[in-house]
């Protein structure tokens, strides 16, 4: 159940509704930079349409984005493009008219919303008599109620606009949503490869399409107030999407990459999309990279890197490629040393405040993993990313030793890192004749030269 904060009003004659008295905490948003550019869906009968004349424009002037259903892309199914709004939205916001009461596909709406556990903020429209039209799952929350002179006054339009600049403020929808961060999520399960990529993919598609329409949407004062950072691309790996190759499906550095695994087209060419679109969306919104390549082993406190020494190595330049061609200030990578190992032996991909996906049961210490768990629900994803840039900042904190770095000093660190495990694993490669004789015959696609000499 959630409620909005109540705020003091002033005294008025037994005939008119209290008028709200403008909160003096909230700042002038004009001049705030907004740190969460929240989603708000908005379900409402069409015959009240009239309402979101005033509704939409106050929403984008506080800072969050209105969703409503004539968004929807052509040709898209209409039942199930609402439900994925519904399902990425920061908060349910339905108009609650004696008209949208009588219409099914509100209370449907509803339901769909409450199944979810998308916060609610109702706008709530008196009768005659004074009472709310709420009914069913919206008559449990609190919400903006309109006073019934309002919807009857000549001057309803300027009315209504007073109302929700005194009760519907950034700071209201801030509340609503951190309240909700800590309730329950649907979650999907991807067990297997297949699987696993399709949701992937078509998440990422959406997110980074849907991100852009909303930072280009029209009609959004001083977009550039907003702080992109909630939508940049968050990943905690061992090597990560990053460390799979960009190159065509039949070269040789598919076969050794994973030698037993991905070996069909049709898997390389998922794998290779994967790469592909969380690379763009890393370029356009940024990315929080944190690499974390060790494994316990069976001797007490022991660790030991992932992937055998060939396996390995590709990953590590594949990264180290990766993290040159971004542009610094797209880019922060931590990448966890033999000092400093933390052991999160987890997957974790939080693509912008979209979606999660994490897969936390190792296949081997030395594998990859399964069972992938994708969430959308909107402020749980909110609650993870709060967790990683807690995690991520902690970290670079203790790696920094207190020193500010830039994001080119921390890549160029971390590169230098890369570089170490990567003459490392070539080492080991020496060491063991058959990788050489692999390696030198059919893998000189990144090293001419040789192996570095130790």
């Amino acid at each position: 159940m959630q409620s909005t904060p109540r705020t003091k009003t002033a005294k008025t004659d037994n005939n008119k509704a209290p008028v709200t008295a403008p909160n003096p905490h909230v700042p002038c948003m004009r001049d705030q930079i907004i740190n969460q550019p929240y989603r708000v869906f908005i379900s409402y009968n069409h015959s009240d349409s009239h309402w979101l004349d005033i509704l939409i424009p106050h929403l984008r002037s506080i800072g969050v984005f209105p969703v409503v259903d004539h968004q929807i892309r052509i040709g898209e199914p209409f039942a199930d493009e609402i439900k994925e709004m519904i399902e990425c939205s920061h908060v349910f916001m339905p108009l609650i008219t004696s008209a949208a009461n009588r219409r099914l596909w509100v209370q449907q709406e509803i339901g769909y919303a409450s199944a979810l556990h998308v916060p609610y903020c109702p706008i709530l429209f008196q009768d005659q008599k004074g009472n709310a039209e709420a009914s069913g799952m919206t008559s449990q929350v609190q919400g903006v109620v309109v006073p019934f002179h309002i919807c009857s006054s000549a001057k309803r339009d300027s009315e209504f606009r007073t109302l929700l600049e005194n009760r519907l403020t950034y700071s209201v929808i801030d509340s609503i949503v951190d309240s909700a961060k800590h309730q329950m999520a649907r979650v999907k399960q991807a067990s297997y490869f297949l699987d696993r990529q399709q949701l992937l993919l078509g998440l990422t598609q959406s997110a980074y399409r849907d991100s852009c329409r909303f930072l280009c949407k029209k009609g959004m004062p001083n977009t550039n107030r907003f702080d992109e950072n909630p939508w940049k691309l968050r990943i905690s790996a061992a090597y990560g999407s990053f460390s799979i190759p960009d190159r065509p499906l039949g070269h040789t550095v598919w076969r050794e990459r994973d030698p037993g695994r991905f070996q069909s087209s049709s898997e390389r060419a998922l794998l290779r999309t994967e790469r592909q679109l969380l690379e763009k969306y890393a370029q356009r919104f940024g990315c929080d990279l944190f690499i974390d390549p060790w494994a316990p082993t069976r001797e007490p406190n022991g660790v030991e890197m992932k992937h055998p020494p060939l396996q390995r190595a590709i990953r590590l330049q594949l990264l180290i490629d990766f993290i040159r061609s971004i542009t610094p200030d797209k880019l922060r990578v931590i990448v966890v040393d033999r000092n400093n190992i933390c052991l999160r032996n987890t997957n974790l991909i939080i693509v912008g405040d979209w979606f999660s996906a994490e897969a936390v049961v190792p296949v081997s210490a030395t594998g990859g993993y399964e069972h992938t768990s994708f969430t959308r629900r909107a402020p749980t994803v909110l609650k993870e990313i709060d967790a990683f840039d807690h995690f991520f900042n902690d970290y670079l904190n203790d790696i920094s030793a207190g020193k500010k770095l830039s994001t080119k000093q921390l890549n160029e660190q971390a590169i230098a890192s890369l570089t170490d495990m990567l003459n490392v694993a070539l080492a080991e490669v020496e060491d063991q004749p058959h990788l050489n004789t692999v390696w030198e015959d059919q893998l000189k696609w990144k090293f001419p030269a040789g192996f570095p000499k130790s």
